[in-house]
């Protein structure tokens, strides 16, 4: 069957009313039909998402989602931002809805690099957000003053007691800590690779925290926390949106220099590629390219977005599957850089076609219409906008 992610899924499962925005519900052209549409029998689609779930709902393994994002996927503008931004974050109400079918939670890197997120707190000398290292552009920074804090307490009251904290080895050594459980110390190597160090709290609860206490050596980056509750089985949907990412920012040249280490100086995002890796995800979700539109000056070229979500794709697919989705609409009369968002489009569907990946076309959704009633400004949804993006990437999941 055709696939028309964009164009079929939200007809039963969108909560616009016909014929908004203007143009109809979907309001494409002849063109981007060509250009959005992949032909694949729905049983060749998420093949190892579709393993993961069922194991999951069988109560045999955790099924993992990441959604690699900027800022719309951070939450910005959501029912939780600005103290807790993931919490009404799109990632967040459709892990809601899956909760309905399977155990189903959503938690975050802790790396939003929204200053104003109460779920990160810093301590110490040069010890606070990063750039250059992480799932997207932003990571956590300790310093390299023994004592230097990081503590990361997830909202959104789930029950966890288990952190997962994904570092870069440099040379440093730190402690990890989650309430109520010992210290564990991790010596890191100078390979410059990512590493994971899993620890236990003292009991299940909403409340326990997870600590980085610097102890030596080089500086401490963390580049994420995933708290996990090892009582259950679940779908576990880390969302690694970070404001300000650009597609871009993880382009080939930058990959290449995680061959030799990153000095932190590679530009924003320059391991994003190993940190997915080595999350391994059962499922990659991509929502990133209008800071490549509208912050980057001049504009990313096409072809460096295009090259960078590739990269991204071709990441995600070594342990899973991959969707790949195009971004909402600015305000046409206030943002300048509209033309180039427009310009962007037609490489989405390329991406889905070539990859043989399903494409969700939140920009096709809207008719490339910023619509007000869904907006908390002129680039960012607000939660009713949130909540029509979860009910529209929910069906592609269970099908």
């Amino acid at each position: 069957m055709t696939i028309l992610i964009g164009m079929e899924i939200v007809q039963v499962q969108g909560i616009l009313p016909n014929g908004v925005p203007s143009g109809g519900l979907f309001g494409a052209t002849t063109q981007q039909i060509a250009n959005l549409s992949i032909n694949a029998s729905e049983a060749t689609l998420l093949p190892n998402w579709r393993t993961a779930l069922t194991s999951a709902q069988t109560g045999m393994s955790d099924a993992k989602i990441l959604i690699v994002g900027d800022s719309t996927s951070a939450g910005l503008g959501s029912s939780g931002y600005p103290t807790q931004p993931n919490i009404g974050s799109w990632p967040s109400l459709l892990a809601a809805r899956l909760n309905k079918i399977v155990n189903c939670y959503e938690s975050y890197t802790g790396s939003s690099g929204i200053g104003t997120d109460t779920q990160i707190a810093f301590s110490g000398p040069s010890s606070g957000f990063g750039g250059s290292l992480g799932f997207a552009n932003i990571f956590m920074q300790g310093g390299s003053t023994a004592n230097n804090t990081i503590t990361y307490t997830p909202a959104g009251g789930n029950n966890y007691d288990t952190f997962d904290v994904y570092y870069e080895n440099n040379g440093a050594s730190f402690t990890v800590t989650a309430t109520g459980g010992s210290p564990v110390t991790v010596n890191t190597n100078s390979t410059k690779t990512i590493g994971k160090q899993t620890v236990s709290a003292g009991s299940l609860a909403t409340n326990n925290s997870c600590v980085i206490t610097v102890v030596s050596g080089g500086v401490t980056r963390i580049t994420g926390f995933e708290p996990r509750n090892s009582t259950q089985v679940s779908v576990r949907i880390w969302n690694a949106g970070v404001s300000g990412a650009a597609a871009a920012s993880i382009s080939p040249a930058s990959v290449k220099s995680w061959a030799s280490g990153i000095t932190g100086s590679e530009g924003i995002g320059a391991d994003s590629i190993a940190c997915i890796k080595a999350y391994a995800p059962h499922l990659t979700i991509i929502m990133l390219g209008i800071n490549d539109a509208i912050v980057a000056t001049p504009p990313n070229s096409f072809t460096s977005v295009k090259t960078a979500l590739q990269s991204l794709i071709t990441a995600g697919k070594v342990s899973g599957d991959a969707i790949i989705m195009s971004f909402y609409p600015s305000q046409a009369s206030t943002v300048p850089q509209y033309p180039t968002e427009v310009s962007y489009q037609s490489m989405f569907g390329q991406l889905a076609n070539a990859n043989n990946i399903p494409i969700l076309d939140i920009w096709g959704r809207f008719n490339g219409t910023w619509y007000s009633p869904m907006s908390f400004n002129n680039v960012h949804p607000n939660s009713l906008g949130y909540q029509d993006f979860a009910n529209f990437i929910y069906p592609i999941l269970i099908e």
